[in-house]
């Protein structure tokens, strides 16, 4: 009988850690109340031109192509939840899995990236040099 509970003691934490290593893939207004509720990063995985024809408030641009990626997923706290997106939801699962294999243990993906985000009516913002 302890044999048969430890199993199944052992089988539900291995559960619960596979299920918190997951990229959360979330529509446009569930990724958006989420932002308001946790405190955590915003990242933009888009090119630097993309990134310039307006972000997500808060966001932080690095292109998941470059170098600056990788570094800057390196010196982030990773125990802080990461939300992620790019122009239409591609790049951002890549990025996301990326995370998850870094150590990270709670990453938001936007479906349909900020395409998404701004069919269904959220802001963004563009940098003061724009036009």
């Amino acid at each position: 009988m302890c044999r048969i509970l430890f199993f199944l003691f052992t089988i539900s934490i291995f559960t619960s850690a596979l299920k918190a290593q997951q990229v959360h893939t979330l529509c446009a207004a569930e990724f958006q109340k989420r932002l308001k509720a946790e405190k955590g990063f915003i990242l933009d995985v888009r090119s630097d031109w993309e990134f310039e024809s307006g972000y997500i408030e808060g966001a932080v641009n690095a292109d998941i192509h470059e170098e600056k990626f990788r570094a800057l997923v390196d010196r982030l706290d990773h125990s802080k939840p990461c939300f992620v997106y790019c122009f239409s939801g591609g790049r951002s699962q890549e990025a996301g899995a990326y995370l998850i294999s870094k150590g990270y243990t709670t990453v938001y993906e936007l479906r349909g990236g900020i395409s998404s985000w701004q069919k269904a009516g959220y802001p963004i913002t563009k940098p003061v040099n724009a036009k």
